[in-house]
């Protein structure tokens, strides 16, 4: 039953689809019938109802664009509008909402939109310090280094190139979280603790913050 109720809404709306489009083409051929009579009010009322039905086609077709999605079980389409929802939802880093459109669809958590589309979620949040959202990201299904998730699976490489200032908690709770969940930070060409002393020793001045920094680091080489 649930079958037939689905194909009948999806025979309705092709229906509707064409109906529109043939609308629009018949008011504009009538609209160009009376023109030629004389008859120019009826001529443009004829001419907006077409426009009106164009842009109801195109409004609904780019409202149901759908976007092809990778997963490690095969590519996904959902809609377009779906995945700017999601987008904007993890740039605000709306916690809540991220977790609500990821649970109604699943296969966004493979959506690359970061990065100039080279990055997921948890690279996303890695990098705006957000450890709430790290933990959707994980909750959901991406995993730290995993190269079947991310194109760049060296989580850490370059941190310290994009945050500016002093070491912050927010800072520290962050690296934190992504050492207990296997980010790694060495690798043949570069270790994330030389980067981060190179990085607190800037200022001239090693606080504090700096040595906690520094020694939480430390245990997971």
């Amino acid at each position: 039953m649930a079958f037939m109720g689905i194909l009948l809404v999806a025979i309705i709306i092709f229906v509707l689809e064409y109906l529109t489009i043939i609308s629009a083409i018949i008011f504009l051929v009538a609209g160009f019938l009376f023109l030629k009579k004389v008859h120019k009010f009826i001529a443009i009322i004829l001419f907006v109802l077409s426009g009106l039905n164009l842009l109801m086609f195109t409004g609904w077709k780019i409202y149901t664009f759908k976007v092809d999605i990778e997963t490690p079980d095969g590519v996904v389409k959902i809609k377009s509008s779906e995945c700017e929802k999601y987008e904007k939802y993890a740039k605000n880093m709306d916690v809540e909402k991220v977790n609500e459109i990821l649970e109604k669809y699943p296969a966004l958590i493979y959506y690359k939109v970061y990065d100039n589309g080279k990055k997921l979620l948890l690279f996303y949040s890695l990098y705006h310090c957000n450890v709430d959202m790290m933990q959707c990201a994980l909750k959901h299904g991406e995993q730290f280094n995993d190269p079947k998730l991310n194109i760049n699976n060296d989580f850490l490489y370059r941190f310290f190139q994009n945050v500016d200032g002093n070491t912050t908690d927010e800072m520290i709770d962050t690296i934190h979280f992504a050492l207990e969940h296997d980010a790694k930070i060495v690798s043949e060409d570069w270790n994330f603790y030389e980067e981060a002393e190179e990085w607190v020793q800037e200022d001239g001045v090693i606080s504090p913050k700096d040595e906690e920094l520094l020694n939480l680091i430390k245990k997971y080489l």
